[in-house]
């Protein structure tokens, strides 16, 4: 009996499509960490403009510079515990999954 193999054709699309999604994966990440070097770049020259605004700001008007820090200091903090419940709604969906 002859055996039950797909068609020539049949077999050299799917090899090509294949060949294509293995292609557009690697791609992709390296797209991707190039995009985050880029991410982490920008926050940080815009941490540092804020800071020397900020900084220019109070000598200009005549501020209490130290008034100004705590103002810093506090939306920093108000950040961070933003960041910090994030990552925590993250754990905890990862592990929620990881549990299924």
């Amino acid at each position: 009996m002859a055996s039950q193999q797909p068609p020539r054709g049949t077999q050299r699309k799917r090899q090509r499509r294949n060949q294509e999604r293995g292609k557009g994966t690697v791609h992709n990440r390296r797209l991707g960490a190039g995009k985050r070097n880029r991410l982490g770049r920008t926050i940080l020259l815009g941490t540092v403009a804020v800071a020397f605004a900020l900084f220019w700001l109070a000598r200009e008007l005549e501020l209490d510079r130290d008034e100004l820090l705590g103002y810093l200091a506090t939306s920093v903090l108000f950040v961070a515990v933003l960041i910090a419940c994030a990552v925590l709604g993250a754990g905890l969906l990862w592990l929620i999954k990881r549990l299924r």
